[in-house]
């Protein structure tokens, strides 16, 4: 089971490397992760590298319903931590509509 604090660092990090920060730049758990700049196709990066690291499916929309690091670790310690697979991002209907919207 992934803690709250592993799972803050996990989240932490994978924003840095999506916003390409570097370690040392501040990222406040309770900052709005939009502020910071953050895409929508960005998003679903951050979700897939998640569901990677978790070794467990997350729903997009927790990403666009949580918007801080410290709500997303709380979801996430709240869901069953059974492991299911990753969602292949070619079936995921979010991270389908997220791209074509960016494609256009």
């Amino acid at each position: 089971m992934t803690g709250r604090a592993e799972l803050i660092d996990l989240i932490t990090d994978r924003l840095r490397t999506v916003l390409l920060m570097t370690p040392d730049e501040d990222l406040p758990p309770d900052r709005n992760y939009f502020e910071l700049g953050l895409t929508s196709l960005q998003v679903i990066e951050v979700k897939e590298d998640l569901e990677a690291s978790l070794g467990r499916r997350i729903d997009a929309a927790a990403l666009y319903g949580r918007l801080t690091v410290a709500d997303l670790a709380d979801h996430l310690c709240e869901q069953p931590t059974a492991t299911a697979p990753a969602v292949d991002p070619r079936k995921d209907l979010a991270a389908q509509l997220v791209r074509r919207l960016h494609s256009r």
